[in-house]
């Protein structure tokens, strides 16, 4: 799904005979590229009756062929019959239980123009999440264990394409849509993907980006680790946080540092120089190579840096309000 963006049901729904490999174009020529026919199943079509075929690489058509192997296997150890024509229209994912219940039965072959010995959508899920935690997938914003589900990988493809200025019929396309009304829902809340960026889009925005993953501190001396000179984070020209990290970390400072859960934000640093900093670099970038794609790299932190700044703000008006209110 990571790399298809299909829904769960049209990978539980691929047979063995879906995989298959191209012969080189031209003679002498060693490159074959590797295919996967997906079954398309929001149209209103019934049970595998149209198909789209999608481009993958060996790595995964490897993997793929691995698990049809195994199923083939399977398949033979507890007697079913081995001819070509049955193995091929074997599911490629099988539901273990109706798979074994029904192997060596009359229907067996009937069933296998269904999806009744496939496996069910719903286990993709809890397979997805099942991985998540074997492997210790954490979220790289908040350091916590990361909410896997079939959904984050479409929706990151869209969205990676809206990033890359893809057009909405190409987006359609990718995620295997009949028409472009519902594409929207990946285009519209991505931020990055603004042609131009000033201050006051930068602080429209910073709701929906959500980059700033730090904390705001009154000054160095409340900061975790502030009593540590080594601890400031600065670039040529003046200091504006505190990193509460105690190992090394080899980022960038401050660009990396804006959107680190380590990054402790002085509400007296100058973070409005350092977003006019990001904002001008943008600018420069998109003049002298009109490359979107390269100069939206420090997008997430300049909406990082504009929530400081707000937050800094609202810090003050705090601040003010409470000190006149003390009098």
């Amino acid at each position: 799904m990571s790399h298809t963006g299909r829904r769960p049901i049209q990978i539980t729904h691929l047979k063995i005979c879906d995989i298959w490999s191209s012969k080189p174009l031209t003679a002498g020529s060693e490159e074959i590229r590797y295919f996967v026919n997906i079954p398309r199943v929001k149209q209103g079509l019934p049970f595998r009756t149209a198909f789209k075929a999608f481009e993958i690489t060996r790595e995964l058509w490897s993997v793929l062929t691995a698990q049809s192997t195994a199923v083939t296997r399977w398949y033979i150890r507890l007697g079913g019959d081995d001819q070509p024509a049955i193995v091929r229209q074997l599911p490629l994912f099988p539901g273990r239980k109706a798979f074994t219940d029904h192997i060596g039965s009359p229907t067996f072959c009937i069933k296998l123009q269904t999806d009744a010995l496939h496996m069910r959508s719903s286990y993709v899920t809890k397979a997805l999440k099942k991985v998540s935690e074997t492997a210790g997938l954490c979220s790289h914003r908040t350091e916590e264990e990361l909410h896997v589900f079939a959904r984050r990988f479409r929706y990151t493809i869209g969205t990676r394409g809206a990033r890359e200025g893809l057009n909405k019929y190409v987006i359609a396309e990718l995620l295997d849509h009949s028409d472009i009304q519902h594409v929207d829902a990946y285009t519209l809340n991505v931020p990055e993907h603004v042609k131009r960026i000033d201050e006051a889009v930068a602080y429209q925005l910073i709701s929906i980006a959500q980059a700033f993953s730090g904390v705001l501190v009154n000054s160095e001396g409340d900061a975790l680790r502030g009593h540590d000179s080594r601890s400031r984070i600065r670039n040529d020209k003046f200091s504006c946080g505190t990193c509460g990290h105690f190992g090394f970390c080899g980022a960038l400072a401050p660009i990396s540092c804006y959107t680190c859960i380590h990054f402790q934000a002085w509400m007296d640093a100058p973070h409005e120089e350092v977003l006019r900093d990001l904002i001008s670099e943008r600018e420069r970038i998109i003049a002298i190579t009109g490359d979107m794609t390269i100069a939206a790299v420090n997008d997430r932190t300049i909406f990082a840096v504009a929530e400081v700044v707000k937050r800094c703000e609202s810090r003050r008006k705090e601040m003010s309000g409470k000190d006149w209110c003390d009098e």
